[in-house]
């Protein structure tokens, strides 16, 4: 057998195989640490090599002080290793974490590998992953992507790390290279920029899990798989032409999933609607909630919920209000007065057989959402009153639960259950004071008094303060009780203990703030202050009644462990965010659906990750008001996203949100951890075409274009470029030469794209053959009365026409009238007939006259005679 030891070392060695572990903490000694223990196993036959136990002393020029250096070495041979690394307190493990590294032939090479608090409580890391900064992370760490050794990497960190690591003599924070702000996210381990990973060859099976962690009282987990045997898994890579292959995998209802024959190196995975960009041979896609694993969800939600009758009410003020919480379902009535069809009035002393429904489970300032779901099977209950204290400003107010009301409760579907009982004061002990520094606020977002340049330059301030006597976009905080313990960030309803909201326009000291701190029994509750200011872009599609909103909050959490905390912010968002080069902040049409979107890395502070949420507009048919829907989630840690196929559908309009995040990691990415930052910048809409621009490259030789990928290239106008017997066509995002059709150019024709049956020089649009034209806006190649209009990548020919005194003649397809579109009026085929007044799908189901706007036919009018 090769030999293999472990040596102390301070400098690298020529032409060894040796990995050096630089050891680092942010937990202080001995008060929290006074033992390390390494050990140092073989993967291949799980020989324990090496065992050594270090006591920390925590003082200065004593020895065993961190960080420090240890050295594994072998005469050549390149071992895995799987080494582990425990945290010990008064001979009890307090912590610990692994890794699998391997020696790399002739190289000696530094992985820093920590010891970090956030860990100590975390408990929901599946076994292919290890707690790393409060993290769950994938324990095989790629050698390929370690830095070589410097004497220099043991005590000075070359990238912003997840904690802050301590030098455990001093209890200093360890200092940052002077490049460390340049290395990309994505590189950033353990407070150690990494090499890229170089291009690679072959393939692999890519693994990974859905496991779901169900906090329970006393802080206990229930672990749960999702069943991934229904949801659409695959990975997404790049091909060789500019497009996209997917690799199908297979999800188990076990919640573990495998795509086999991966490329080596990145690819995204995508499972159901969220996609994760990495280089992972192993994915954890799990995530914390909140109660018992089997919920049982409710399904009507207007008739299910409780009665109140229950005296001792503080004397009701217009700034109060109600809020229920039932931590074992993860329900949550936040504002609920403000919703029930009964509330309060001003010196209300008792609450009267008040209804409570599910569906007054919204917030009340914003009712988007129902915040319970689940039907309470004798679960701890609290009912809560907040009131209003005047803050140490002498101006600004506050909120704190004054009054609690705690029970079990049973819901049963269909039924009002009755809650009686008495509220019982809320010890007002607690203090806390906050140094909230808005003007540093307003600068990371551009704020201008107006709208938040930097997020979007049509972002506009919301007043987020609980009784609406804040100003737009100043700083709100909310305290809160996280139940199950900080380990898990925020990750489900919570306990609220006090809500304030600074001044607008100046930095404001709140000092010695009290409040009140009610208790639930059987859970542990980690106070957590949540800090920032909100925004809001409003969305409307042309010829809808009304917008829709899409609010953009800077969600910032840390725990609240010391009495004074200085509230600022910790990332910025990013910079110079474009699609195909132009800025997102400009509404843009003809879009292509696999677009490039490209960013900086935010300014203030460094980004853990990137998450880019798209958002499909529609009608509601009821209201005539523009709506989203939730389509995808992206999450990489590039400054750059190629949009996968399928999330960006021709014809459709959308806006996309671009979030620098300080939470988690690429390869578990929902498992949350504090500190945690997410920072929005919101798109405009963009409108997807039938493919947008061929993108097209010069041959170096020839000077002619490559071949875009899934045809050839030709002309459609000129139809030059396609053998005899073909025709040159549109399909999706490509032009290309397929077999040529029969139908003349005005003829009824049948098919989509190049399986059309036009003849040469013609395509189906409206179930009849249109010309192809060079130039959009232009005539040539266009009848009289007609007009060249760009569809995506190609231009047809649409006769003109004027809605108000229409003259369209028929086609041998049929009639045709005249429909205002995107590009005036065009004459257009219509076998329907419906009145006006009717419900309608599309714009020709109307009557000559009208056109369907918002899935009614409504006539048109000449906007002169009524403006």
């Amino acid at each position: 057998m090769k030999r293999l030891g472990l040596v102390l070392a301070l400098v690298a060695c020529n032409s060894r195989t040796e990995m050096m572990f630089g050891v680092a903490t942010d937990l202080r000694a001995p008060d929290a640490i006074d033992t390390v223990q390494l050990d140092v196993l073989r993967v291949d036959n799980g020989f324990l090599a090496q065992q050594v136990v270090w006591d920390i002393s925590g003082q200065l020029n004593q020895p065993f002080n961190l960080p420090g250096s240890y050295g594994v070495f072998s005469d050549g041979e390149e071992i895995q290793l799987d080494v582990r690394l425990t945290g010990i307190k008064n001979n009890e493990q307090i912590l610990s974490r692994r890794s699998v590294v391997t020696l790399v032939e002739g190289e000696t090479l530094f992985y820093r590998i920590g010891l970090s608090g956030g860990c100590i409580e975390r408990e929901d890391c599946p076994d292919t992953h290890s707690c790393v900064e409060g993290v769950c992370r994938d324990v095989n760490v790629a050698s390929v992507q370690l830095p070589d050794f410097t004497a220099q990497l043991v005590d000075e960190l070359t990238c912003t790390p997840g904690v802050n690591y301590i030098n455990t003599a001093t209890n200093e924070a360890m200092p940052l290279s002077a490049d460390a702000a340049e290395c990309p996210a994505g590189l950033c381990l353990e407070g150690t920029c990494l090499k890229p990973l170089p291009e690679q060859s072959g393939t692999r099976t890519v693994r990974g899990s859905q496991i779901v962690s169900f906090v329970q009282p006393n802080s206990q987990i229930i672990n749960r798989p999702r069943d991934l045997s229904q949801l659409d898994v695959a990975v997404i890579v790049a091909d060789d032409n500019g497009g996209f292959d997917t690799i199908p995998g297979v999800g188990n209802a076990d919640g573990t999933f495998a795509i086999q024959d991966v490329p080596l190196g990145t690819y995204t995975l995508k499972v159901d609607a969220a996609y994760t960009v990495t280089a992972a041979d192993n994915v954890d896609l799990g995530f914390v909630d909140l109660g018992r694993p089997d919920k049982t969800p409710v399904v009507d939600t207007a008739n299910t919920g409780f009665n109140l009758d229950v005296t001792g009410m503080a004397p009701w003020e217009d700034d109060n209000f109600l809020s229920a919480y039932a931590p074992q379902a993860n329900a949550w009535w936040f504002f609920f007065d403000q919703i029930i069809a009964s509330p309060p009035t001003v010196g209300q002393a008792a609450l009267n057989n008040v209804a409570v429904s599910y569906s007054d489970s919204g917030n009340g300032v914003d009712n988007t959402a129902n915040a319970a779901v689940a039907l309470l099977e004798n679960d701890a209950f609290a009912l809560l009153q907040y009131t209003s204290k005047l803050a140490s400003d002498g101006v600004t107010k506050y909120q704190t639960p004054a009054k609690v009301l705690e029970t079990t409760v049973t819901t049963t579907e269909g039924q009002l259950q009755t809650i009686s009982g008495a509220f019982a004061d809320v010890p007002q002990t607690e203090t806390i004071s906050f140094d909230v520094r808005q003007l540093e606020w307003d600068a990371s977002v551009g704020w201008n008094g107006t709208n938040a340049t930097l997020l979007n330059p049509s972002a506009t301030g919301v007043d987020s303060s609980i009784d609406g006597s804040g100003a737009p976009g100043s700083v709100s905080l909310d305290l809160f009780g996280q139940p199950g313990g900080g380990a898990y960030g925020q990750f489900s309803a919570t306990l609220d203990y006090l809500f304030v909201t600074a001044p607008a326009g100046k930095n404001t000291m709140f000092s010695e703030l009290t409040f009140g701190k009610p208790h639930i029994s059987g859970y542990v509750f980690a106070p957590i202050l949540f800090a920032g200011p909100t925004f809001v872009m409003r969305y409307q599609l042309p010829g809808t009644a009304g917008p829709v909103n899409q609010f953009l909050t800077l969600n910032t959490q840390r725990a609240a462990d010391t009495d004074l905390l200085v509230v600022t912010p910790p990332l910025g968002p990013v910079r110079d965010a474009t699609i195909n080069d132009r800025s997102i902040f400009t509404a843009q049409d003809n879009v292509p659906p696999t677009s490039r979107i490209s960013w900086k890395a935010p300014s203030l502070g460094s980004a853990s990750m990137y998450t880019v949420t798209f958002f499909k507009l529609g009608v509601n048919q009821n209201t005539n008001n523009t709506t989203k829907t939730q389509v995808a989630v992206v999450r990489t840690t590039d400054t750059f996203l190629d949009v996968p196929p399928g999330i960006l559908e021709s014809g459709q309009s959308y806006f996309f949100l671009i979030r620098s995040t300080l939470v988690g990691n690429i390869d578990s990415p929902s498992r949350n951890r504090l500190p945690s930052a997410f920072v929005p910048v919101a798109s405009a809409i963009i409108q997807i075409g039938l493919g947008g621009d061929v993108p097209s490259e010069a041959d170096a030789s020839t000077g002619t274009p490559d071949a875009p990928a899934g045809g050839e290239i030709c002309n459609p106008f000129t139809q030059q470029g396609c053998q005899a017997g073909q025709k040159c066509t549109a399909e999706a995002d490509v032009i290309r030469c397929a077999p040529n059709g029969a139908v003349a150019i005005n003829g009824i024709c049948a098919g989509d794209g190049p399986l059309d049956d036009c003849t040469s020089g013609g395509i189906c649009i409206f179930q009849t053959c249109r010309a192809f034209c060079p130039t959009d806006g232009d005539t040539q190649g266009c009848a009289v009365n007609e007009t060249c209009h760009q569809f995506g990548v190609f231009n047809s020919c649409l006769a003109n026409c004027d809605v108000l005194a229409p003259s369209c003649a028929a086609t041998a397809a049929g009639a045709q009238n005249c429909y205002e579109t995107t590009f005036g009026g065009e004459c257009i085929n219509s076998s329907a007939n419906a009145p006006v007044g009717s419900s309608c799908s599309f714009l020709n189901d109307c009557t000559a006259g009208s056109g369907c706007v918002g899935n009614t036919c409504l006539e048109y009018c000449d906007f002169a005679q009524f403006p």
